[in-house]
């Protein structure tokens, strides 16, 4: 009986490091993300002939993970491959990995119009299923919440404010 336990905790043992494994990825790649975003954001504020020194001046969008966000990315990536596969998963986070050295040049409605942040799912996962699932798992008010308290709100009202015929 011995045997058979170890055989299938051996077993299993990849899953669950993969699950950790792709948690983790999805964790640093969001870190990356939210700074890139910042870029991303300056750069449209600057391209509308705004200033974006106040959104320059953030280290991100939000600060880092808490628990409550690892378990809320955790619930996203289980729905996730839920409705796809974990190989979707792993190739998302790939291609999320691929592209954030591009993103910093860029405006946002440039990578939108680029189809750039297509890459932000696995997939099969519809932009519309996308939001519902973040918005299930928690993650949309996690994040609003986050981005008020790390002043990233009042950089971008403040950012925005500058940009002619905005006001």
């Amino acid at each position: 009986m011995t045997r058979l336990t170890l055989a299938t905790a051996i077993c299993l043992l990849p899953i669950t490091v993969s699950a950790e494994t792709q948690l983790e990825r999805f964790e640093a790649l969001s870190d990356k993300m939210n700074v890139v975003m910042i870029d991303m954001m300056a750069n449209e504020i600057e391209q509308q002939g705004g200033d974006a020194t106040a959104l320059r001046a953030l280290d991100g969008m939000v600060p880092p993970w808490t628990d409550e966000i690892r378990a809320a990315a955790g619930c996203i990536l289980d729905t996730y491959i839920d409705e796809t596969s974990a190989s979707d998963v792993d190739d998302m986070l790939t291609e999320m990995d691929a592209m954030l050295p591009t993103l910093s040049s860029m405006t946002m409605t440039e990578a939108t119009d680029n189809g750039v942040f297509d890459a932000m799912t696995p997939d099969g996962i519809t932009d519309e299923r996308m939001l519902e699932i973040n918005g299930a798992c928690g993650m949309m008010e996690l994040q609003i919440e986050a981005s008020k308290n790390s002043g990233f709100m009042e950089a971008m009202m403040a950012a925005g404010s500058t940009v002619p015929d905005n006001n």
